[in-house]
């Protein structure tokens, strides 16, 4: 009887044991992980007007938009940083990657480059503009393919003015107003999702 009491308070210790170190070194850093890919989302969705802006409209606007540009890549290389970080704090890395869908680590490394470039391809008041918003457009795609995104640049253009070009509201789009895109926007749109 006395040995049957020990063996079920020893079995029991060791579950709770085994489950939380479970908890401590694979779950939490696995959840720190997503924390920081939803913190790189915040980020592009609340600097969507910044990062989308074709070009200032004047000297003015131009020098305010130099100091947004600093601020913005720094926190896109904090941001950048905390996903490289809590990426390798993840034991077993790849194999949760795979089972998760996560990217990789290489794939980490390539989306923390990405969201750099974003950031650094903010434009400015030269003739150069067109290039960078190319930039922009191929560092935020690879960004959100790395990422696993559900979302795409021309998304973010909408997010940041909300209004499609026919000037029909995103409310209406998001409500599945069947006249809320014209027959040429969804043309449009077909055409930028194919590039």
């Amino acid at each position: 009887m006395p040995n049957t009491v020990f063996w079920t308070i020893f079995s029991g210790a060791s579950v709770y044991i085994f489950g939380q170190t479970v908890h401590r070194y694979i779950l939490d850093p696995l959840l720190d992980f997503k924390k920081a890919r939803a913190a790189i989302v915040r980020h592009v969705i609340t600097n969507a007007s910044i990062l989308t802006l074709e070009k200032p409209q004047n000297e003015r606007a131009f020098e305010a938009l130099k100091e947004t540009r600093k601020s913005l890549a720094t926190k896109s290389i904090e941001l950048g940083g905390d996903l490289i970080s809590t990426a390798r704090a993840v034991p077993f890395y790849p194999l949760f990657s795979f089972i998760f869908r996560y990217p990789s680590l290489r794939e980490t490394l390539k989306a923390t480059s990405d969201l750099v470039d974003l950031s650094n391809n903010v434009s400015n008041h030269s003739s150069v503009s067109h290039y960078l918003e190319e930039n922009r457009v191929k560092a935020f795609d690879s960004l959100a393919k790395m990422l696993r995104f559900k979302f795409t640049y021309s998304d973010l253009q909408l997010i940041s003015t909300g209004y499609f070009m026919n000037g029909k509201s995103l409310e209406h789009v998001l409500n599945d107003t069947p006249n809320a895109l014209s027959d040429e926007v969804i043309r449009k749109l077909k055409k930028q999702s194919k590039r």
